[in-house]
């Protein structure tokens, strides 16, 4: 509950109240960054606030809904719950519309290079995939959220999955709109984010988003916009990287670990995506994963269900975990021993196909 209220509600501060023999309660909750406030005649009062520790509270619960013990469990949403009750008043949709963790790490002379790189290969890797895909024949209206500066989705719009469509892109980072009006000028790509996509309700027969979800601080909030404004029937497309698909070293691996459970973003969304999206009228309907490998040579190499890239390639995949303050030496030792040692290593790139089949909106 308490992962689920920081995602949607945002809370500036949170107490509780221990009553009867609260002793050892007491001492777990001031592990967890609560401070006494009051004692009244029957009870212990806590609390905690600001938004630094806040955030270490949310990520802390956020780790513990990961631990293998309780993987199984199935955590209700709370979006979803209040969706029923006609509550998503509560919910800090401004506050989540302006957050872009995305857009916040690698200064462009490091990020352009590794996005078209990414592009180039997401769409090779995708071609198959989009072709097994039953997409409604054209006419038809697309919209790809996370749209960027428009590289990907107007290399994607020449698939011919997606002839005769029309289609436009939404995108919160005002800098990559601008870049997309000025060089793909024939796109259309409003601003928007996955939280309020600026359409009319049912309007759209596909929507794409790809190395979107990873990056959001409530995938439910956004599961609820999709369903929103897709008709019934339509299909919602999901691509994205799968940290907890690692397989190499440990120092690498502890280096994934570690920036994961330190970014707001969820890098292992997507093994949950599937039961998510079950609760906001969506069924799974088609899934794939590509297995990356740094064993390649010069160029990727594209296999069933493989890419093999160069290992100066695979490792540019690493290359959004730098910026972060609390691996940078972790970062550099890993790096190091990398082009040491060359050792392997692989992840997965996966592909959710979801089908429309319930309004969740009424």
């Amino acid at each position: 509950m308490v992962r689920h209220l920081c995602e949607a509600v945002k809370p500036t501060r949170m107490f509780i109240v221990l009553k009867g023999k609260h002793h050892l309660l007491k001492a777990r909750y001031e592990e967890l960054g609560f401070t006494q406030r009051s004692v009244p005649s029957d009870k212990v009062i806590m609390a905690v606030e600001g938004d630094a520790e806040i955030r270490q509270l949310y990520l802390l619960h956020r780790s513990a809904t990961k631990l293998p013990d309780i993987a199984e469990i199935e955590f209700p949403s709370l979006i979803r719950f209040l969706a029923a009750h006609d509550r998503l008043d509560i919910v800090a949709g401004d506050q989540l519309t302006k957050e872009n963790h995305y857009t916040e790490p690698l200064p462009p002379t490091v990020e352009v290079p590794r996005l078209s790189a990414q592009n180039r290969m997401l769409i090779e890797e995708q071609r198959s995939r989009l072709a097994a895909t039953p997409f409604p024949p054209p006419p038809a209206s697309l919209l790809d959220v996370g749209s960027g500066d428009g590289r990907y989705l107007a290399t994607m719009l020449d698939v011919p999955s997606f002839r005769g469509y029309a289609a436009r892109g939404v995108e919160p980072d005002p800098i990559r709109r601008k870049t997309a009006q000025s060089e793909r000028p024939h796109l259309v790509i409003n601003e928007g984010s996955a939280y309020a996509l600026g359409e009319d309700d049912l309007s759209q027969d596909v929507v794409t988003a790809s190395f979107v979800f990873i990056h959001l601080g409530n995938p439910d909030l956004a599961l609820l916009e999709m369903n929103r404004v897709l008709r019934n029937g339509g299909l919602l497309y999901v691509v994205d990287v799968n940290d907890n698909t690692f397989s190499g070293p440990e120092i690498i691996g502890r280096l994934i670990d570690t920036h994961d459970k330190n970014y707001d973003g969820d890098r292992q969304i997507m093994d949950e995506l599937p039961r998510r999206a079950t609760e906001f009228g969506f069924e799974l309907i088609g899934s794939h994963s590509t297995t990356m490998l740094n064993t390649g040579k010069y160029y990727p190499e594209y296999q069933q269900d493989k890419i093999l890239l160069a290992a100066m390639d695979a490792w540019k995949l690493l290359s959004f975990i730098r910026p972060q303050t609390v691996v940078k030496e972790l970062f550099q030792e890993a790096q190091d021993y990398y082009f040491s040692s060359q050792p392997e290593f692989s992840m997965n790139l996966e592909t959710r196909v979801f089908k429309k089949t319930a309004n969740v909106l009424g």
